[in-house]
């Protein structure tokens, strides 16, 4: 196959029920406190003292004032309450208090705050708020349910109906990336690949290694994923019927997709020189598809037609950091899909969809409005799926009928 040789120009980059959140007491409350919106100068009164902030359409509401952005507030017992905007909702504390109750806090000394508020569209659902004392993180989707892994205060894995109702809590562990099918549910904390059947039983552990990417599944169920450290670094895997097979190796893997023919994945050497290789499914030669430099692919996804990547550079500041790349498979073009956008910035977790017809991605950092954005396969046709001025917007999934994304540590579904 054809290898596209890409240059880039360097620049800068970069408990589920409300309930009151109380820490260090609580008590009376301090009709005496101060406020001081916008960052003001911090009084001199009392013994408690909060850096309090806002992200998002909302504002902090203390004894003799609000705070909208950062303010300080000192007092001896300090009372907050969190006031969202018309059409807005709020989604938690963040810092001394969790929960989205009132903050009561009481003890001496310093501390900092942080009030979360989202906007959900009036299309939209909200199907997961945000944990207290915590966020929710990685989606997966089979045919009926969704799935997620919950960061704090206790880590698991839950999953729901992709319409709402009753989570239901599938494993107490921790993963960095989940995928399934309507039986299994697969996982990886990065050193270890897990499969468990869906709705209870025992997990299994299939594989052991280090810097685990992945996995993917294929119509056909098989299992994919990428190893880049331990004893056999550098290998592309395939799991099906209870063998797995080594379909690469010699490489320097990170992320990957599955089409009809081939594993695409991410190659980012010891020179540092990033590329885009591919292999048959069932293992073959290897084939570099993009040469990138520096830079390297942290988000990957294929279709028929295209192979739609984004690219970063740790380290190294760059124009094009982030923005959603589509080779052609038929006259090896390469457009970038989001030029809407506007000038990037270091995109901390770049993720990347496709349904056949459309091209999904978060957009986090460099010019605004953030949030989650679609385009057609061929570029044409960019639209906000949502988007606000507040970040950040993460971990996304798609199906034939709704968009699945991570705003303020909860999870939305939107319709399609």
């Amino acid at each position: 196959m054809r290898t596209w040789a890409i240059a880039f120009a360097l620049a800068i980059a970069c408990g589920r029920a409300p309930a009151p959140a109380r820490v260090g007491g609580g008590g009376p409350v301090d009709a005496g406190a101060e406020v001081f919106p916008d960052g003001g100068v911090i009084g001199s009164s009392g013994t408690a003292t909060l850096f309090v902030a806002t992200s998002g359409a909302g504002l902090v509401r203390a004894a003799d004032g609000d705070c909208r952005g950062s303010c300080t507030v000192r007092g001896n017992s300090i009372h907050l309450a969190a006031v969202p905007d018309p059409g807005a909702t709020f989604v938690g504390w963040s810092g001394a208090c969790s929960g989205t109750g009132a903050c009561d806090w009481a003890l001496a000394g310093t501390a900092s705050l942080t009030a979360t508020f989202i906007v959900v569209p009036p299309s939209a659902q909200l199907l997961v708020p945000r944990p207290a004392g915590g966020t929710n993180e990685h989606l997966a989707l089979n045919s009926t349910r969704v799935f997620w892994t919950q960061q704090g205060p206790t880590d698991a894995i839950w999953s729901m109906p992709k319409s709402g109702g009753e989570p239901f809590k599938e494993a107490d562990t921790s993963a960095l990336s989940l995928v399934a099918d309507d039986r299994n549910l697969y996982s990886t904390d990065g050193s270890a690949l897990t499969s468990k059947p869906i709705g209870g039983g025992a997990a299994k552990v299939l594989f052991t290694g280090g810097f685990i990417s992945g996995p993917a599944l294929d119509e056909t169920g098989a299992l994919y994923w990428t190893e880049n450290g331990g004893p056999q670094r550098g290998t592309v895997r395939r799991f099906q019927g209870g063998a797995m097979t080594t379909i690469a190796s010699g490489q320097d893997p990170g992320a990957l997709a599955v089409e009809a023919t081939h594993v695409y994945f991410a190659q980012f050497d010891k020179a540092q020189q990033g590329e885009v290789r591919r292999v048959p499914r069932t293992g073959g030669a290897v084939e570099t598809v993009v040469v990138s430099g520096r830079r390297y692919a942290k988000a990957i996804r294929a279709d028929a037609r295209n192979v739609y990547f984004r690219l970063s550079d740790d380290g190294f500041p760059s124009i094009d950091t982030g923005h959603v790349l589509a080779l052609s498979k038929a006259d090896f073009s390469v457009r970038t899909l989001s030029a809407a956008n506007g000038i990037d910035r270091f995109q901390l977790l770049p993720q990347l969809e496709v349904d056949g017809s459309g091209v999904y991605w978060n957009w986090n950092s460099g010019s605004p409005p953030y949030g989650i954005f679609r385009a057609d396969t061929d570029g044409g046709r960019v639209q906000p799926i949502d988007s606000d001025s507040d970040t950040p917007w993460y971990d996304l999934a798609v199906d034939a009928t709704a968009v699945y994304y991570v705003h303020g540590g909860a999870i939305i579904r939107h319709p399609k």
